[in-house]
């Protein structure tokens, strides 16, 4: 997950830099063609202070005058599009740092209790060894008890036998 958050932050931020330069090519066109605009607003000027015979040509220049204000304004929306696509991509880079911190943060803290629970198994299989190493001494205890209790048994058997035999005479 982590190596995966990783790869998609690097792939965001190169996104992110195409769009950036997307976005600066665009303005650059946009300033080009504000230029134009500006030099063809100029010409216009000049023809309408010249002579009557130059007023096709000044239709004409009006013509690219409002062809140059209409790629102004699809430039214009291209650029606001862009502007758009970074805030969104820029957003979901915060984000994926969001997640990896947090991501992160939870691997760490997983880590620590894995540590932890390590240390409690280290200790349990300890206190397992020792409780079946007191488990084996007194299974040896009842082991000799009960065979000390059986042959207690079998001789008070004997004796009570001796008993009866001599209280029979």
């Amino acid at each position: 997950d982590k190596l995966e958050a990783d790869q998609l932050l690097e792939e965001l931020a190169a996104e992110n830099e195409g769009l950036m330069h997307k976005w600066e090519d665009t303005k650059a066109e946009l300033q080009l063609s504000q230029r134009e605009v500006a030099a063809l607003t100029d010409r216009i000027t000049q023809i309408h202070e010249g002579l009557n015979e130059e007023r096709m040509a000044r239709v004409q220049i009006e013509q690219q005058y409002t062809a140059a204000q209409e790629n102004i304004a699809e430039l214009e929306g291209r650029v606001s599009s862009l502007q758009q696509e970074f805030t969104v991509s820029q957003q979901l880079v915060n984000d994926l740092r969001q997640d990896k911190t947090a991501s992160d943060s939870k691997i760490s803290n997983l880590s620590s209790q894995l540590t932890t629970v390590t240390a409690h198994l280290t200790s349990a299989k300890s206190d397992i060894a020792v409780l079946q190493s007191q488990l084996k001494a007194k299974q040896h205890y009842c082991d000799n008890f009960e065979k000390t209790e059986r042959e207690l048994l079998s001789e008070n058997h004997m004796l009570n036998e001796i008993r009866r035999n001599l209280h029979n005479r």
